[in-house]
């Protein structure tokens, strides 16, 4: 059964959920800038940029260079060779261990 968490898009998630760069010391436009490309990061690839091994010092860069949120990501993942997960993928994913055939 999926859990009703997953029926949310990550597009209706709120800035104000706890991101890994809260503790940062970001411009506030960066930061509204990051936690966009960590929940389109999140639902099109199931990591975000801390999860890709990011740091302050890299979003900051990302951020002064990059201009959507969207274009960056679409530039991320295929410089990166991301695979896409879609649909049922997430929620498999998110389930956790024991979801799988056999489990």
């Amino acid at each position: 059964m999926i859990s009703p968490r997953l029926s949310e898009t990550v597009d209706d998630m709120s800035d104000d959920l706890p991101s890994p760069w809260d503790d940062r010391d970001l411009p506030p436009d960066c930061l509204a800038w990051v936690k966009a490309v960590d929940r389109i990061m999140k639902r099109d690839w199931c990591i975000d940029l801390s999860d890709a091994g990011a740091d302050g010092q890299d979003v900051v860069r990302y951020w002064r260079a990059a201009d959507r949120p969207e274009a960056f990501v679409e530039w991320f993942a295929e410089k990166h060779d991301l695979i896409r997960f879609e649909g049922a993928s997430i929620a498999l994913l998110a389930e956790g261990p024991g979801w799988g055939p056999g489990e």
